[in-house]
C-alpha cells in the first residue's frame, strides 16, 4: 500500500471535469477557460482581478488540472461571495456552491459558462443565499433543485441553536430551516430523499425525509446508538456507513457503523483506531482521525519526519470483513477531506 499524505492551507479545492453542465459539446462550447478538465481554487485576494492595477479581488482561479498550469481565466465571484472559501460539488457536476465566512453567504457558479449561476428561466443570477451562521457542510442534492447547509449556531425559538438550510437553487432563497440542535455535518443519498445529519456531541443521528419538507409531517427521524456520529458515505439510497469518532469528539470508542433507513440503531459497529472522514473505494474504506493520547504518551510520532507533537492514523478497512487490515501514520488534526488520485495515491 503507497500513501501520499498532502495538507492544503488557506484554500479550497474542488476538481470538475468535462461534464459539468449539460452535455460535454456545451461545456467545450462555453468555457471561457476551454479546459475540459480543470480544478477551482477559492482565492479571495486575487490581484488584478477586475483589470485595475493593485487591486485584489475574490475569484475562483482556475487551473489545468492535465497541465498542473495556472489559467488565465478565472470565475470572479467580486459582489457575491466577499471571501470565497468552502465549496461544494453539485453530483452532476453542473454548479458549484461557494461559502463565505465573511457574511455567511452561499452564491452558485454555473460550472458551464464559470460564472455566477442564473435563476431558472431567467437572465438574472442567483443571489447570494444568507445563511444564519457559519457552516462547514453543504450537500448538494442529484436534482440540482435544492443544497442543504448544516449551520450549528442558527438560532431557533424556544430550543437549542442548530439548524439545517434548504437552499432553493432555482428561484434562489431559503426554503425552510429546519431544527437540528448542533448540525455541523449533512450528506445526502443517492436518490435526493433522505439526508443524514450529524449534530455536535451526540450519539444519533438525524434524518430528513426531502419530500416531507414543507408538509404538515415533521421531516425528521432519528437513529441512535452511535458513538459521536460526524460523517457517512451512502452505499445505495437506503444503506451508508456511519464513522463514529468516539472519543476524539468526547465519546469513548471510535468506529464505521451500519446505517440502513428504517433502523432505530446500526446494523453493526465496528472498532477503529480513530474516524472523523473517510473514502469508499470499491471494499476498501480509507478512515482518518486522530486518537486522544490513551495511555498518556501515546501518539508522539516517534521515528516520523514530523513537527508535529501527536499524530493521527489512517486505517485501511474492509467493508466485507469489517475489520482494519492495514494502519498509517498520518498528522494529527481533525481530519475532513480525503480523494484518491488515478493513479492511487491518497490525499
Amino acid at each position: 500500500l503507497f500513501l501520499s499524505i498532502f495538507v492544503l492551507i488557506a484554500v479550497s479545492v474542488t476538481i470538475i471535469s468535462c461534464g459539468s453542465g449539460g452535455s460535454s459539446s456545451s461545456t467545450t462550447t462555453h468555457k471561457p477557460s476551454g479546459l475540459t478538465f480543470r480544478v477551482f481554487i477559492s482565492n479571495p485576494l486575487y490581484p488584478g482581478a477586475t483589470g485595475v492595477t493593485g487591486t485584489n479581488s475574490p475569484v475562483l482561479n482556475i487551473v489545468d488540472a492535465l497541465q498542473d498550469i495556472l489559467s488565465t481565466s478565472f470565475v470572479s465571484v467580486a459582489g457575491d461571495s466577499a471571501q470565497p472559501g468552502l465549496m461544494a460539488l453539485s453530483p452532476n457536476l453542473r454548479y458549484t456552491l461557494v461559502y463565505s465566512p465573511t457574511g455567511n453567504t452561499v452564491t452558485v457558479v454555473d460550472n458551464a459558462t464559470e460564472t455566477v449561476a442564473a435563476a431558472s428561466g431567467s437572465t438574472s443570477t442567483l443571489p447570494p443565499f444568507s445563511l444564519p451562521g457559519f457552516t462547514e457542510s453543504i450537500a448538494v442534492n442529484p436534482f440540482n433543485t435544492s443544497a442543504y447547509a448544516a449551520v450549528p449556531t442558527a438560532p431557533v425559538l424556544g430550543e437549542a441553536p442548530g439548524a439545517v438550510e434548504v437552499l432553493n437553487l432555482q428561484g434562489g432563497g431559503i426554503a425552510a430551516s429546519i431544527p437540528v440542535p448542533g448540525a455541523h455535518f449533512v450528506i445526502c443519498s443517492p436518490d435526493g430523499n433522505h439526508v443524514l445529519v450529524f449534530s455536535d456531541n451526540s450519539d444519533t443521528v438525524t434524518v430528513i425525509t426531502t419530500i416531507l419538507i414543507g408538509t404538515a409531517t415533521d421531516p425528521r427521524s432519528y437513529i441512535t446508538g452511535f458513538d459521536r456520529p460526524v460523517w457517512g458515505i451512502f452505499t445505495s439510497s437506503s444503506g451508508a456507513y456511519v464513522f463514529n469518532c468516539g472519543a476524539q469528539c468526547g465519546g469513548k470508542s471510535a468506529g464505521v457503523s451500519v446505517l440502513s433507513l428504517g433502523a432505530s440503531t446500526p446494523v453493526s459497529t465496528a472498532p477503529v483506531p480513530a474516524a472523523t472522514y473517510g473514502l469508499l473505494n470499491g471494499s476498501t474504506l480509507y478512515v482518518a482521525g486522530t486518537a486522544p493520547p490513551n495511555p498518556p504518551g501515546t501518539n508522539t510520532c516517534a521515528g516520523q519526519t514530523t513537527a508535529a507533537t501527536t499524530c493521527g492514523t489512517l486505517s485501511v478497512f474492509n467493508t466485507s470483513s469489517m475489520a482494519v487490515t492495514a494502519t498509517a501514520v498520518i498528522t494529527d488534526g481533525y481530519h475532513d477531506r480525503m480523494q484518491i488520485s488515478q493513479n492511487g495515491q491518497l490525499y
